[in-house]
């Protein structure tokens, strides 16, 4: 994975659930801080976690909306998903 060097920023459009969107902004707002800043600190913190979970199979036949999560195997949510950044 490529490193970028310390504040070179990549623009990029992230589309999340709208209870997820609402608790970014909540918490930027009780920080004081931009969406993206605390989108990237959950990143960070959660990072270590995120390596240990293991990737969707790749078999085509296997539609996405089936795919079950990682962590306690219930069916991904269908909700409408809201831009944060």
């Amino acid at each position: 994975m490529r490193k970028f060097p310390s504040g070179d920023a990549r623009k990029m459009s992230l589309y999340f659930p709208q209870d997820m969107a609402e608790h970014v902004a909540a918490q930027a707002i009780r920080l004081d801080r931009s969406k993206s800043w605390v989108v990237q600190t959950c990143v960070r913190l959660s990072k270590a976690a995120l390596e240990q979970m293991e990737g969707a199979p790749d078999d085509e036949a296997w539609p996405r909306e089936s795919r079950k999560v990682a962590e306690g195997g219930a069916k991904m949510p269908q909700a409408e998903a809201e831009p944060v950044l």
